[in-house]
């Protein structure tokens, strides 16, 4: 199917259904617990319930402790350190392939705050932390060209299996989704992508990993 776009609402069932079981059974508990949680705070009239919902959070790390396993940032190190995405102490975790829908740390940290100060936040409203528009929509090769770019220094830079510069295999182009709502309403101001990832690798050298 054609990529579909979200900003702020859930994806249609059919979509749902065409993405695993396990998937959508799972985002079906989150949207619920969402629901819920509404209709408590509706009920009780005392407080306000808002849904921050990030995707591929990356950004730079304050201290080792950051560099959680199997996080986004956690694989964007493994990158910068040569290993094809997913790959880790020689076995592939995961596939190597994806599409990365990318938003800075600080920006969630950031609409957090806003969602609690905003008069356009009110109870039941969500917002969609991601990509702030296709530049921080990469496809795992297109991520590792990027970092390339950012740090030519490094020699060996990992990404996924390439076939005469082309990727061996189609990725499935999702999730696509901007955080459009959250600019508009929050007054949200969104890092680059490019300072997202510079940051990102800058961070894990001055904690001395990289």
């Amino acid at each position: 199917p054609p990529p579909f776009f979200y900003t702020h609402t859930p994806p249609p069932p059919l979509l749902r259904s065409l993405v695993g079981s396990e998937m959508c059974i799972r985002d079906r508990a989150k949207a619920n617990t969402e629901k819920m949680i509404y209709k408590m705070a509706e009920a009780d009239g005392n407080f306000e319930a808002i849904s921050i919902n990030p995707l591929h959070v990356v950004g730079p790390l304050m201290t080792e402790n950051h560099n959680q396993f199997f996080s986004w940032q956690f694989f964007i190190w493994q990158l910068l350190k040569g290993n094809n995405f997913g790959h880790w102490d020689g076995k592939q975790l995961r596939g190597d392939r994806m599409l990365w829908n990318m938003v800075d740390v600080r920006d969630v940290a950031k609409a957090h705050r806003l969602a609690t100060e905003s008069e356009n936040a009110t109870n039941g409203s969500r917002y969609i932390l991601s990509a702030t528009d296709q530049s921080g929509e990469k496809f795992t090769w297109q991520l590792q060209a990027k970092l390339k770019e950012l740090f030519p220094e490094i020699e060996d830079i990992g990404g996924e299996e390439m076939d005469n510069g082309k990727p061996l295999k189609d990725t499935y182009d999702s999730p696509r989704s901007y955080c459009t709502k959250a600019i508009k309403d929050l007054g949200l101001s969104t890092y680059s992508i490019e300072d997202t990832l510079k940051e990102t690798g800058e961070s894990y050298r001055k904690i001395g990993l990289l």
